[in-house]
């Protein structure tokens, strides 16, 4: 299987996701009209809240997340095409442009 990335705006709200299976995903939300909290859950909704992420690195293997409240959470790409980590990397600089300090991208 092969990890899947949705990127979607819907009425001023930006979603990305990663996909693994149901219980391997990360997924992130905010308001694009104007500076928002950012939504982050992963691998269950109970595993969700806001403004909770202080580093996020991406590099061609996965992403790595460091949260306040959690602590480190990895997630590695299955098969993640180049078109498919190219709207990954998009949304996230889109998810993070108000603090853009919080995304280190090395691909």
């Amino acid at each position: 299987m092969s990890t899947e990335v949705t990127v979607s705006h819907e009425v001023d709200v930006l979603m990305v996701s990663a996909f693994n299976s149901p219980t391997s995903y990360l997924f992130w939300q905010c308001d694009t009209d104007e500076e928002s909290e950012i939504f982050f859950e992963y691998n269950d909704e109970s595993n969700g809240s806001f403004n909770n992420i202080v580093e996020c690195f991406v590099n061609e293997i996965g992403i790595q997340i460091v949260t306040k409240s959690e602590g480190n959470i990895e997630f590695q790409f299955s098969n993640l095409t180049s078109k498919a980590q190219a709207r990954l990397l998009a949304g996230l600089k889109d998810i993070f442009a108000q603090n853009p300090s919080v995304l280190t991208i090395e691909i």
